[in-house]
């Protein structure tokens, strides 16, 4: 019953999350590292014709640019606490956190130049 209402609250929380991030300014030409959904929201972002590079957080960690600092990245994660996403954030000088959790571990990393809330249900 419980997914129920989940799955007939979306139209709701989808106009929601629109009406407060219409406004939003994303980079281009930077790397955007997410796991799961939030991989592929930064690829939907691309197939949109967008000038990004979304890659899924623990190949860019491990195998794209394992210890390589790059001046600006942006982390994906609903929960900021994916742990693939989180060791990416020591590749970057500053990073974008979008996030739905404003106290997650990703959110509060010192080097955040800008915090995006999600402003999703969970």
């Amino acid at each position: 019953m419980e997914m129920i209402h989940e799955i007939l609250e979306i139209p709701e929380r989808a106009w929601y999350c629109y009406e407060n991030s219409r406004n939003i300014s994303l980079p281009a030409g930077v790397p955007f590292l997410g796991m799961g959904s939030s991989y592929f929201a930064a690829l939907t972002l691309k197939y949109c014709e967008k000038e990004i590079f979304p890659e899924i957080a623990s190949e860019y960690y491990n195998y794209i640019s394992p210890g390589k600092i790059c001046p600006l990245g942006v982390l994906i994660s609903q929960s900021g606490e994916s742990s693939e996403t989180l060791w990416c954030k020591e590749l970057f000088k500053k990073v974008i956190a979008i996030t739905n959790e404003a106290e997650s571990s990703l959110a509060r990393s010192p080097n955040v130049k800008e915090l995006i809330l999600l402003n999703a249900c969970r």
